[in-house]
């Protein structure tokens, strides 16, 4: 199928955003970085994702950083 103009985007947080191409092709942006790939990919990516997420330490500052601050009251 050729791709046409337009995403669908299916998820976005805090220097992420998932979106889903006309011919199937999902798009994962971090930060200035954009990888392209089948949906079977990013399915089979996911465990080892969240398996190094929780080996990084509690606190651990690079991963701090990618949370949200709080709102200021």
């Amino acid at each position: 199928m050729e791709c046409q103009p337009g995403r669908e985007l299916l998820s976005q947080g805090p220097g992420c955003r998932v979106e889903r191409c006309s011919c199937g092709t999902l798009h994962v942006t971090l930060g200035a970085v954009t990888l392209r790939m089948e949906p079977e990919v990013l399915q089979a990516m996911m465990p080892a994702l969240n398996h190094a997420v929780t080996q990084l330490p509690p606190g651990e500052p690079r991963f701090a950083r990618a949370q949200k601050p709080p709102l200021p009251s």
